[in-house]
């Protein structure tokens, strides 16, 4: 993951490899659970690792299957956000990922789909823009409402802003039809 990062401005080709090889250690498909601890317990060890992988999952994965995870480290994020955060026991392994961890990959991976499938002016990125801005429209709001700050968030905001746009264009559409 170390190398993903270092690589990621200088090598892509060869830091590109290295995720293809990852993505189903980091991002089983099978299980969306899975994917966000991974995601929150990745970035609080290693954030420019977390970031360059995540940066480029749609490139790796099913854009569906992205979305889907874009949308589990929402709500989870939201979840963690309105828990109060409780102190680690001494010799106890486990720590809850921050909301801002999960908020980071969140957007992180949102940005990758912004990028890649959600760019193309098809119905099926409207759908899945709008699937995303659905999806995370009230654990924004949340977070908001929570007192988190940060440009990922405001990441996570655009994805509901355009969801609701790409949303309303398919509204336009089948009323048309």
């Amino acid at each position: 993951m170390q190398r993903i990062a270092e690589d990621d401005s200088s090598r892509r080709g060869s830091s590109q490899a290295i995720a293809k090889l990852l993505v189903t250690a980091y991002f089983p498909l099978e299980d969306g659970s899975r994917q966000v601890a991974l995601a929150a317990a990745l970035y609080s060890k290693k954030p420019l690792a977390a970031r360059a992988f995540y940066g480029r999952l749609a490139e790796l994965a099913p854009a569906e299957d992205v979305a889907r995870f874009v949308v589990m480290a929402s709500q989870a994020a939201s979840e963690v956000s309105k828990t109060p955060s409780k102190k680690r026991k001494s010799g106890e392994d486990y720590e809850a990922p921050s909301s801002s961890a999960l908020v980071a990959v969140a957007a992180t991976a949102y940005a990758s789909l912004a990028r890649g499938p959600l760019a193309a002016n098809t119905e099926g990125a409207r759908k899945l823009a709008a699937y995303v801005g659905d999806g995370v429209a009230t654990c924004v709001q949340a977070l908001v409402d929570s007192g988190l700050q940060s440009e990922d968030l405001r990441g996570l905001r655009t994805a509901v802003a355009l969801g609701g746009l790409r949303g309303q264009d398919e509204a336009e559409v089948s009323d048309s039809a």
